[in-house]
């Protein structure tokens, strides 16, 4: 790598010979196999990103929407900014050739895909439009959040706080279900709470109790008790139980001499700092991004913070109900949460998060695991039934794709085993959702087959650019010519009904009529002249 960067310092072109060539690409040999045998998730990528580029422009002629002013920073943005980026779970982002030959035998790489080329995944970049200009995630951040919150205590722990319904309400109303629960950790209540439980004491040190992991939620109190000689030492006590360091004497605390008991309103401590929150959850995010460009807006949070009434309000609502886990200091909460709004990202950085929930937790850039599956499963389905306000509904109609959208004008699109995209457009409609946004996600999935119910037999053919171009044709002549060369006439019939074309040839341009006659079909070849009228006299 470093061979490489000199190089590319100390020449213009940034050519490099075929030994240099062979030095750089030797640890990726695998990786390159399958590109250039066209075996990633979309093997035709050019193709599929010129039909992303025609989506990209179709939306970008509209004008509708207002840019967000409830928060003063975010009204600074231009309505004009638009931006499209995708990566996909193979790592495959499009951009530049990699590598051309030129005539003096020297290979090409531009400098700007060379990092990508010599990384554990492809890097190469399809991105249209603004796509380097930092925003923040906002609400873009609660799925990401709430997977973190999953993949640390498990789903258990964390719906004991949140539930799992739409809400059918405004994502900032204060308002709880019937167990006075926020409805879900896509609407701020659920959002706030859903920031309480991240990295508290419980996921810093396991515990185990009769064989079972158990994370200990509190640092408890205990109460001198005399030495009783008759009580007998528990497992399940010394196996779950974190007794405090200021605990004075061996036989006040876990020890197995001692006899403790736990007081009856044990006091309760959130862990960690808000500073050590906010780094654990930047560390989480870069690895969600492959380690791409995450930052965080001061003066975003300042203005959050400002103009967060109703937030607050929310907060003292939750606290009133006792919704957050005991001990929880509501305004330093609130401050995290405000925090973790303010992170900014790229719309190519945000790709790649998207890529890594598509991609069952691992990150298609590092190759590392980031979130368990469980997490990933829990937060796509939450992103699909609740992540776009109060258009979450229609949207599930008519896209069919976990999806996340943010007052800044962010969606993050995720298709499952195939792509994450994150669309950018700072003009909103009524529901706060990006309207350039919403336009593209619509027109994707009306092109391509992404919907989670395009797959269903005999639906309506859309562009599938998960397979070869070639790949259906190949399919269908083999079905069209086995069921001649078997005589099953009922096949051919079903065939000739979804209007197939039996007239087909193979390599060597053999039809089903050659076929059928070869092997005495006498009914197929009836069927085929007779009901399908197909060319009595085809040359092989």
């Amino acid at each position: 790598m470093e061979m490489l960067k000199v190089t590319l310092k100390t020449t213009s072109d940034g050519a490099l010979d075929r030994h240099l060539f062979k030095k750089c690409v030797q640890t990726n040999i695998v990786l390159l196999t399958q590109a250039f045998r066209r075996k990633f998730v979309i093997p035709d990528f050019q193709s599929f990103t010129s039909h992303i580029d025609e989506l990209y422009e179709n939306a970008r002629k509209l004008s509708g929407g207002q840019v967000a002013d409830y928060i003063p920073q975010l009204a600074k943005f231009s309505p004009d900014l638009w931006a499209v980026s995708l990566c996909t779970v193979d790592g495959q982002r499009y951009g530049p050739a990699l590598v051309v030959a030129n005539k003096k035998g020297l290979f090409l790489l531009q400098a700007v895909s060379l990092c990508a080329l010599l990384s554990v995944r492809p890097s190469v970049l399809h991105t249209v439009g603004d796509t380097k200009v930092p925003f923040c995630l906002q609400s873009c951040v609660k799925p990401l959040k709430y997977a973190i919150a999953v993949h640390d205590h498990g789903t258990e722990y964390v719906h004991r706080f949140i539930g799992k319904e739409p809400s059918g309400l405004r994502f900032n109303k204060l308002f709880l279900n019937e167990d006075d629960k926020p409805h879900n950790p896509m609407v701020n209540a659920g959002a706030i709470v859903c920031t309480s439980l991240i990295k508290v004491s419980s996921s810093s040190f396991p515990h185990y109790c009769d064989g079972v992991k158990t994370p200990i939620l509190w640092s408890w109190q205990f109460r001198k008790l005399k030495k009783n000689p008759q009580m007998s030492s528990s497992a399940a006590v010394f196996g779950s139980l974190h007794p405090r360091r200021q605990a004075q004497g061996r036989d006040q605390g876990a020890g197995p001499r001692g006899g403790a008991h736990l007081h009856p309103h044990p006091q309760p401590t959130q862990g960690a700092s808000n500073a050590e929150k906010f780094d654990y959850v930047m560390n989480f995010m870069k690895k969600l991004a492959g380690n791409e460009y995450v930052g965080f807006s001061n003066a975003t949070f300042q203005s959050e913070r400002l103009s967060g009434d109703r937030n607050f309000a929310i907060g003292y609502y939750l606290k009133e109900k006792k919704c957050f886990p005991e001990g929880t200091d509501m305004t330093s909460i609130l401050d995290f949460y405000f925090q973790l709004c303010s992170i900014e990202v790229t719309c190519e950085s945000a790709s790649v998060m998207a890529a890594t929930l598509a991609n069952g937790g691992f990150c298609p850039i590092t190759g590392e695991r980031v979130l368990n599956p469980e997490a990933v499963r829990n937060t796509l389905s939450l992103m699909h039934s609740c992540g776009m306000y109060d258009f979450s509904g229609q949207f599930a109609f008519h896209v069919g794709l976990p999806a996340k959208s943010g007052v800044a004008g962010g969606i993050l699109l995720v298709v499952p085993n195939v792509m994450g995209i994150m669309c950018w457009s700072p003009p909103l409609d009524k529901l706060g959702n990006s309207v350039r946004g919403i336009q593209f996600c619509t027109d994707l999935v009306q092109l391509c087959n992404f919907h989670n119910y395009d797959n269903l037999r005999h639906f309506a053919k859309k562009l599938d650019p998960r397979r070869e171009g070639g790949d259906e044709r190949v399919k269908s002549v083999i079905n069209l010519l086995f069921a001649a060369y078997t005589g099953d006439v009922s096949a051919l019939r079903r065939f000739a009904l979804s209007s197939m074309d039996m007239e087909q040839r193979d390599y060597d341009s053999r039809t089903a009529l050659h076929v059928a006659a070869a092997e005495g079909h006498a009914e197929v070849v009836r069927f085929l002249l007779e009901a399908c009228k197909v060319n009595p006299d085809p040359r092989d």
